[in-house]
């Protein structure tokens, strides 16, 4: 039989140094873990206080939020309801206006029916008296109140066209608030415990600012078309 090969030996100098180096790597790897644990809790620590002053800030900014969105329902409330009172005044003026405008047919009527009949007289009688003189201006008179309530109607008319528009937009803008104050109110009750929290993308799509110009644009035009603002 072949004679086996005598295993190599290490000198006790050498088994020193290889537990040296054991240990000492094992040394940099605990004192590199050290390091990574409390940079991982200092980056913990500083992530929470961040969170905790971020959450703060957004739930002082959704309050802000709530706030605004309430003053402005309020205003675009009142708003609406000056507008809906002013639609109802006009409408009742134009049809004043309708029936007194009705009303000036009957003496339209028979003073033209005088003058034609006073046409019907002969010879010296077909005289321009002062009867005619008067029933021609009672005539011009009534047309010209006729015209004048005529027109008043038609500017009544596209004025309560307008103010409906105005009304269309101020109810859609209201909804609008309502919704934004329920979606605001809601937002402003949750807290990190909270199991309905979802995420949306873009949260950012509206312009800074776009939304206080809009309700403030239609609320300057309802109390414009109201009357209620000078322009």
């Amino acid at each position: 039989m072949q004679e086996m090969a005598a295993a190599t030996k290490f000198s006790q100098e050498d088994w020193k140094t290889s537990n040296f180096l054991v240990s000492s790597s094992a040394e940099r790897q605990r004192a590199a873990a050290h390091t990574i644990r409390q940079e991982n809790h200092k980056i913990s620590n500083h992530t929470e206080n961040v969170t905790r002053w971020t959450q703060h800030g957004t739930d002082n900014s959704l309050k802000d939020r709530v706030s605004d969105i309430q003053s402005w329902r309020l205003s675009l409330t009142k708003t609406l309801q000056d507008t809906e009172d002013e639609i109802t005044s006009l409408t009742k003026c134009k049809e004043c206006c309708e029936k007194a405008l009705e009303a000036k047919m009957m003496p339209q009527e028979i003073v033209m029916e005088c003058l034609g009949i006073r046409e019907q007289r002969f010879n010296i009688d077909l005289v321009a008296d002062v009867t005619e003189s008067e029933l021609e201006k009672e005539l011009d008179v009534i047309v010209s109140l006729q015209m004048a309530l005529h027109q008043k109607v038609n500017e009544a008319f596209d004025q309560i066209c307008i103010l409906r528009d105005v009304q269309a937009q101020l109810s859609h803008d209201l909804s609008d608030k309502n919704e934004a104050l329920g979606i605001d109110t809601e937002c402003a009750e949750l807290c990190n415990s909270s199991t309905t929290i979802t995420f949306h993308s873009d949260p950012t799509r509206i312009k800074k600012g776009d939304t206080l110009q809009f309700p403030g644009h239609n609320l300057r035009l309802g109390l414009l078309n109201a009357g209620i603002m000078a322009v």
